[in-house]
């Protein structure tokens, strides 16, 4: 049996990736793929990176994932692992030799970075599969910056627009990245693809992704876009809103006064401006980003002139005036009857 894990990256496509396996996995059964997606409660199957945590004696780093496990020290990752090993012994056992199974989970890319962790990631799968790829997704780090700033509000983080770009760019270092899951697993054995349409079969993710699996996808059926960005609007007020209430309660549950308003702030966000760079945080990040770009291309895609080219028509966004959080705090307090913050 062969394991192919989709490691991302995030904001690369990975919803599409995900609903399309999904919406397909028992036409896939009958090319040999097996898409496991029972095996998870949510898209990107988390709990591979948690059990790989578990195996390889790694902490699973703090966020909201951490937080919705429940997963508070080593016993309650180990009680987790133990209860997902369980149901992944039993989808195993479905599978034939010549089977390939296929996962996608985006935070394998995000939590292990370094060699002798992800030496680890690969020592967890090698115990189920003889052989054993990854499959990455690389989109320009201008339009990453953006999107995942959007995602993170999402999740409950209350971080400002510089404060991410100041934090991200560390970690947007492709080359670093790609070439230690080249070490730590073999350059055969990493598959780096490009999310830009002159670099994708026919322009497509999903036909990209066929290729890449061997996936005949005649007849498949291909999902609605999904996962769009917050308006600018929208992604201040679910900030704030952050702020006030948690994404998460102390127990570790979706905060239930939350309910329906990302869906809500999604359905107002149509049409609006997403956010921007401005000319000078596009620069720096050109800047800081192009060498390390240079040397992924000519280790990996020689055959590109330049990795990602500068567009002749990239949108920036102008400096942005200062907005009133203090008005827009009050009237979330106002709808929310939370207590209104000390003054000093």
């Amino acid at each position: 049996m062969e394991i192919i894990v989709h490691i991302g990256r995030p904001k690369t496509g990975s919803t599409t990736i995900q609903s399309f396996l999904d919406l397909n996995k028992e036409a896939l059964v009958e090319q040999g793929i097996h898409y496991a997606a029972e095996l998870s409660n949510t898209p990107s199957q988390k709990e591979f990176a948690i059990a790989a945590c578990d195996f390889g004696d790694m902490k699973v780093p703090a966020g909201s994932v951490r937080t919705m496990a429940k997963i508070t020290g080593r016993e309650s990752l180990r009680k987790y692992a133990a209860a997902f090993e369980e149901k992944f012994a039993a989808a195993r056992a479905k599978l034939g030799k010549d089977d390939t199974l296929v996962i996608s989970c985006e935070q394998i890319s995000v939590w292990f970075q370094k060699v002798e962790k992800i030496k680890k990631v690969d020592a967890y799968f090698k115990q189920f599969a003889d052989k054993v790829r990854y499959v990455i997704y690389l989109r320009r780090q201008e339009d990453v910056i953006p999107s995942s700033y959007s995602q993170r509000i999402k999740v409950g983080q209350t971080i400002s627009f510089q404060e991410h770009i100041d934090g991200l760019i560390k970690k947007l270092d492709y080359n670093k990245m790609v070439s230690n899951w080249a070490e730590a697993v073999g350059k055969d054995n990493i598959l780096p693809a490009l999310l830009e349409p002159d670099y994708l079969l026919n322009g497509d993710l999903v036909d990209d992704l066929c290729q890449l699996l061997k996936i005949d996808r005649s007849g498949l059926q291909t999902p609605p876009r999904a996962n769009e960005a917050l308006s600018v609007d929208a992604t201040t007020v679910l900030r704030i809103l952050n702020e006030i209430e948690p994404f998460a309660t102390p127990e570790g549950d979706y905060n239930p006064r939350r309910t329906g308003v990302l869906t809500k702030l999604m359905e107002m966000s149509i049409g609006g401006d997403r956010q921007g760079l401005t000319r000078d945080q596009y620069e720096a990040l050109r800047n800081a980003m192009d060498p390390h770009n240079e040397q992924l291309r000519a280790a990996f895609f020689p055959e590109r002139e330049v990795l990602f080219p500068r567009r002749p028509d990239q949108k920036l966004v102008e400096p942005q005036e200062e907005t009133n959080t203090d008005a827009i705090e009050l009237a979330l307090r106002l709808n929310y009857g939370a207590e209104p913050k000390p003054t000093t």
